[in-house]
């Protein structure tokens, strides 16, 4: 299904009373955080659209909806961040680069979410960031400790 029958699905009338069924059938509440508001119906996957079954669903608030997202879109991301590097692993002038690269994306990307207002996005990347270095200053320690 295309993104704009996609769309035009999600509004109209069947959809919205399939969404409360599943709310309904669902506990009426988020099942990440157990929020009660600003409930979402998020698709698993797009194979069954306009033919949802209750397992091709599941009820979201809208903070953890929009996280699931962003989530995947970086899942998609560092997979292809994965194939590039698999492809150009060989070359140092071209890995040189692309990390020099990355390093620069990532202190834009963190003085974009700070100029923008987006402290909560800002403060969950940083905390991801410190969560890896934290990870890897165990496993050096745990290494070295052997």
């Amino acid at each position: 299904m295309r993104n704009i029958e996609y769309k035009k699905y999600i509004k109209s009338a069947d959809w919205q009373s399939i969404r409360k069924k599943f709310i309904l059938e669902k506990g009426g509440k988020c099942a990440d955080c157990g929020a009660l508001k600003d409930l979402h119906v998020h698709h698993l996957h797009y194979r069954t659209i306009g033919r949802e079954r209750s397992d091709d669903v599941e009820i979201l608030c809208a903070d953890c909806h929009e996280y699931r997202h962003l989530i995947a879109e970086v899942n998609e991301e560092l997979e292809q961040e994965i194939l590039y590097i698999q492809r150009n692993k060989d070359d140092p002038d071209l890995m040189q680069e692309y990390f020099k690269r990355k390093d620069q994306q990532e202190a834009d990307d963190l003085k974009n979410l700070y100029e923008s207002g987006q402290h909560y996005l800002l403060n969950r990347y940083l905390m991801k960031m410190f969560l890896f270095e934290e990870d890897k200053d165990e496993e050096y320690c745990d290494e070295g400790a052997r």
